[in-house]
């Protein structure tokens, strides 16, 4: 498949999958061939590129370029036979975009590029040995960062926990003890079982894969929905988006679980009034309440 290429004013490219390219980029924002018009104005929003930048393995997953006036959002970037992303001559506004393993940069400025971007709560994870999450080699090229994962490091030390709603005291578990995939979660009684126990692995920043012991399986949100309400369970790990979180300490030894997919928080259903054992746990929209608040402590 050739790259993706968009030159246009006003334009919005938005939801599209773009796999396995035979050219330099998943998607590129700039001008078409030697004679176009630069971007004076594009959304580059909810797109999937896999194995970006091409089989010749240059540029990236996403490249925005040619002094193009771009806001890329909510992208997700798979295996990039390169960058992730990458900024060259543009002002440009780079959100909550999640990068997963890149051959090379997360985000990447080269050298001798102008403009400005500002990369604010964007997700890179499993990097390669010696890349970096952000790499801004140019000094003509002004960049402002702020909320990104890799700016934050990790709140938690990877190891193994009971997992506590702060508004309930009660134990992250998995129902009736199953073992099986699809199985849901709930808050109950800590009593000291592998079904709420879970070992944290920091992928990058303050990202990170919540295992259950008794299972083997991950926190998990099922078919990678985006919903609010979605009841979370465990599943064999498969490297998916879906199965990785965010964790932000907010206040008193508490934290915020956030999934990097859905953007939605790991809640325990029916607000600050669910106190009771067998409430479930699902996702919904971010917020402070201490029904979306979590403890890490010694099991």
């Amino acid at each position: 498949m050739k790259e993706k290429e968009w030159a246009k004013r006003n334009s919005i490219v938005q939801n599209n999958l773009v796999t396995d390219n035979t050219d330099n980029n998943g998607i590129k924002v700039g001008i078409f061939g030697t004679a176009g018009n630069p971007v004076e104005s594009v959304l580059v929003t909810g797109n999937r590129v896999l194995r970006g930048a091409g089989i010749r393995g240059v540029n990236a997953g996403i490249t925005v370029t040619d002094n193009a006036v771009a806001a890329i959002n909510a992208n997700t970037i798979i295996d990039s036979h390169n960058i992730g992303i990458q900024a060259i001559n543009c002002t440009a506004g780079f959100t909550n975009n999640v990068i997963v393993h890149p051959a090379k940069q997360g985000f990447e400025i080269p050298s001798g590029s102008a403009g400005s971007g500002k990369f604010n709560s964007n997700t890179v994870v499993n990097l390669n040995s010696g890349q970096n999450a952000f790499q801004d080699d140019s000094t003509s090229f002004t960049s402002t960062l702020a909320g990104n994962n890799w700016q934050s490091s990790p709140p938690i030390a990877n190891g193994t926990y009971k997992v506590l709603a702060r508004h309930s005291g009660l134990a992250l578990d998995v129902d009736h003890q199953s073992t099986t995939n699809g199985s849901q979660l709930q808050q109950w009684t800590y009593n000291n079982q592998g079904n709420q126990h879970w070992t944290l692995t920091s992928i990058g920043g303050n990202t990170y894969t919540i295992t259950g012991v008794q299972s083997g399986r991950v926190l998990d949100v099922p078919g990678s929905s985006t919903a609010n309400g979605t009841v979370l369970d465990i599943w064999d790990s498969n490297n998916g988006v879906n199965q990785m979180w965010n964790i932000t300490a907010t206040d008193s030894g508490y934290n915020s679980v956030v999934n990097i997919n859905s953007r939605k928080a790991m809640e325990v259903v029916g607000g600050v009034g669910a106190t009771s054992p067998g409430a479930p746990v699902d996702q919904w929209t971010y917020g402070l309440e201490f029904n979306k608040q979590w403890s890490f402590q010694a099991p």
